[in-house]
Formats: structure tokens, sequence, C-alpha cells
């Protein structure tokens, strides 16, 4: 008899704990924004997703997508520097997190169609996924300026060949080795291992000559609104990412061989898509 008397007590009893564990996981799922850098099919249903997010930094998660078209996680959410809101179950230690939700916060009105932007964002991507870490320290400085670049790529019609060499350039100062421009002298080499100028070449072959050094300063003194107005053949920025990603390689440990780098280049070549390069000018 006492028992159905205060059945509802008991189940009261029994039902807060949940309720109380419920709440707890809710409270512990992390909402973040993230740019997607990589997505690779696990099976049919879902991905692995390298993002770089503004709270925990570079993060791998599981990803299970939608098995309608109105589901929530579709593929094309996960296409290289789309910036989402994830919510997810982070647990430290696991080498995949566990995606709860995901939404575009900006989606792209440009880059998806025009084909020599989609492969700047894919080589961008790529970089970023080699040169950031898993680090929740990285400064909310560095996120606002991916999100500002990337908006502004979106936007450009013209004047936008540069952009990548730019881009790279801003980064390295979020990256810690940022060539100072104001020790530079005319005649002067760049010495790649420790990011300084030098009156005469180091005793090692990791340097710039003085034409390239005189070419990397002037590339200093650009943003994205002056860029278009230094002038670069195509084999100048060809040599301008090359000597770029060899200094990155030297300075952000395992840096790899770009793939999409030649994807790039061939994009941007005069015999492939002259119309890019002159709205690059």
């Amino acid at each position: 008899m006492l028992f159905f008397q205060n059945r509802q007590n008991i189940y009261f009893c029994i039902a807060a704990p949940r309720a109380y564990y419920i709440l707890l996981y809710i409270y512990m799922l992390t909402t973040t924004e993230a740019f997607v850098l990589r997505s690779v099919r696990y099976d049919d249903h879902m991905l692995i997703v390298d993002m770089l997010c503004r709270s925990c930094g570079r993060t791998s998660f599981l990803v299970r997508l939608s098995s309608s078209k109105r589901g929530a996680m579709q593929r094309q959410m996960f296409q290289p520097l789309t910036l989402l809101e994830v919510v997810a179950d982070l647990r430290q230690g696991k080498a995949l997190q566990k995606l709860r939700t995901a939404r575009m916060l900006t989606p792209y009105a440009d880059i998806p169609f025009q084909p020599a932007k989609t492969a700047t964002a894919f080589f961008l991507a790529e970089f970023l996924l080699y040169a950031t870490h898993d680090d929740s320290g990285q400064s909310d400085g560095m996120f606002a300026f991916l999100r500002h670049s990337m908006h502004w790529y979106d936007a450009a019609r013209e004047g936008y060949a540069n952009f990548h060499l730019v881009f790279i350039i801003h980064m390295m100062r979020f990256l810690g080795f940022y060539p100072e421009p104001e020790t530079y002298a005319e005649g002067c080499f760049f010495d790649l291992r420790e990011g300084i100028m030098c009156r005469v070449p180091p005793s090692h072959d990791d340097f710039l000559s003085a034409a390239d050094t005189l070419h990397l300063v002037n590339m200093l003194r650009l943003n994205y609104a002056s860029m278009s107005r230094f002038g670069m053949s195509q084999e100048q920025r060809n040599r301008a990412i090359s000597l770029l990603l060899r200094y990155c390689r030297l300075h952000i440990p395992a840096f790899p061989e770009m793939k999409t780098l030649p994807v790039l280049r061939d994009l941007f070549s005069g015999n492939a898509h002259p119309q890019v390069e002159s709205q690059g000018q």
C-alpha cells in the first residue's frame, strides 16, 4: 500500500537523476564556429571532417549525414572553408569527436560557382590544415581574419588573382613567423631560416636573392584592397607562392608538399582560364 501511495515520489526519485544527467550532458556540449578544412568519406552515410574551430582549434569530427534531402547534415555543407556553427560533444583524448548538429552561417554566393575561386579555397583549406593545430589557445583575431578574408573573396568580382598570396602572408602574423620589412635596405637578402633581413648572404642555402627579397618586401605591404595594383605575371605569381611555401616549410613542423598547388597553377594559367588572369590584374 505504501508503494502505491508514494509511487509518484518513487518515480520522481528515479527520474530526477536521469534528468540531471541529461541536463549535464547538454551543458557539456560545445557550440562554436568552425571552418571546414577537409572531408573524407568514411562510409556511405558518414564523413570524417577536419575543422578549424574558434574554441578548440583544429578538430576532427565523425559526421553522420542526413538520410533525407531536408535533413540538417548534408554533404555539401562540408566543402572546404565553409563556415559553420557546430554543436559537438568534445571528449578530451579522443581522435574523432562527435558532431551533433551543424548549420551554415554564411553560404557563399560566388566561390562554389567559379572554378578558380573553388580551387583557391581548396588550396587555402589544405594550407590551414597543415599550418594550424589542435590548440584551443588560437586567437580570436585569427578567426576574425579568416571570416573577413573569405567574405571579401566571395564578394570580389575582379582583382583577386593575388588573394592566396596575401592571405598566406597575413596568416604568418598569427602563426608566429611574419617577416618584418622594417629592417630592409636595398640589396638585402632574406634569411628563410631566421626570418630576418641580412646585409650579406647567410652561410646556408635557405635565403632569398636580393631581387626576390625586394619582391617579398613589396608583397608584405599589400592588403586585399591594394593587391590588384601590384602587377605580377603568372610566372612571378607561381614563383612567389613557391617561395612562401618554402618559408612555411622551414617554420611549420612536418609541413608537406601541397597536393592542391598544381591544380591552382593550372586553373590560374593563361592557357586554361584567360579570364581569371585578366580579372586578377
